[in-house]
């Protein structure tokens, strides 16, 4: 398996305890703007996030719940739809229409993997379990937060600091932020760091090994 399949199926792991997207997975948790309930789709789409990119995109390619879509464009991130029940039923329904299906995937690489792998490469960050750790962040936090960065002195590679010690350091800063952050929702993700630093104290910087468990989600690599 490639480093960059591998990589995706781990985070799947961590958002729907599985190694393929769940197209039709529709999740409520109150982790928007202030803490106020938002919609999750699938493997991380927020409605204050990328959910309106992501169906304006289905619209624009003429999916077959398009039109039942275009009338909520406008108050997606705008007007709260979390308890809307007709827009949570048309989403899960779009789940099984195979132009939702390839929107997510294309929104999994283009919102998500390759922003990581884009920011990988510009800070000199070439190890695959560096990548998984980025790519983590992006996924789960948008970016790589400063206030995570300020927590430790280490430098990045393209700065001259060592990699290995750069990522093992991020790891343990952002598992204790996650562990202590305001969002109390955000305490229960901290396997997602448990996961990264066991590779690390495993030296398995080039996630070599045959099965991984993410998650309670068996992966088999090789």
């Amino acid at each position: 398996m490639d480093t960059t399949k591998l990589i995706k199926q781990i985070l799947l792991a961590f958002e729907q305890s599985s190694t393929k997207i769940r197209y039709n997975q529709v999740y409520q948790y109150e982790d928007g703007p202030k803490n106020i309930k938002q919609i999750t789709v699938s493997f991380g789409v927020t409605e204050y996030g990328n959910l309106k990119k992501l169906l304006t995109s289905y619209c624009e390619m003429k999916g077959q719940y398009a039109s039942d879509f275009a009338s909520y464009l406008p108050t997606i991130g705008v007007k709260p739809l979390a308890e809307n029940k007709d827009f949570i039923s048309l989403l899960k329904k779009s789940g099984d229409d195979i132009v939702m299906q390839m929107c997510q995937e294309q929104a999994y690489d283009d919102m998500y993997i390759t922003p990581a792998l884009d920011w990988c490469e510009k800070n000199n960050l070439t190890l695959p379990l560096s990548k998984l750790v980025i790519a983590d962040s992006f996924l789960q936090s948008g970016s790589i937060l400063t206030s995570i960065r300020s927590m430790f002195p280490e430098t990045l590679p393209v700065a001259g600091g060592r990699e290995e010690s750069w990522v093992t350091a991020y790891c343990s800063a952002r598992k204790k932020w996650l562990a202590n952050h305001s969002r109390k929702i955000l305490h229960n993700t901290v396997y997602r760091m448990d996961f990264m630093i066991k590779c690390i104290l495993a030296n398995d910087w080039n996630l070599i090994k045959n099965t991984y468990i993410a998650n309670d989600v068996k992966i088999v690599a090789n």
